[in-house]
């Protein structure tokens, strides 16, 4: 009968883990420059999250993390001034 070490397996659960795990897009930096449209329909076709929020100059925020809320921060043209993020 064979034996193994269960450090000998641990590589290999780590390296399918990674293989299986998607990777999560929490940030959109290409998204600087455009229209606040664009970068909301975009937010919610890359994410599907649904409270994504358009933030003008001088809007007031709070500072609580949610992990299911993007925040849009845009300037007085409607461009996106700083790349959109998840929390």
């Amino acid at each position: 009968m064979l034996r193994f070490n269960r450090l000998e397996f641990f590589p290999l659960f780590i390296f399918a883990m990674q293989m299986t795990t998607p990777t999560i897009k929490t940030c959109w930096p290409e998204l600087v420059g455009k229209t606040a449209d664009e970068a909301v329909q975009l937010i919610k076709e890359e994410s599907g999250l649904s409270k994504i929020y358009v933030c003008g100059p001088g809007s007031r925020t709070t500072r609580d993390i949610d992990d299911e809320r993007v925040r849009v921060s845009v300037d007085e043209h409607n461009r996106v001034t700083s790349k959109p993020t998840i929390g």
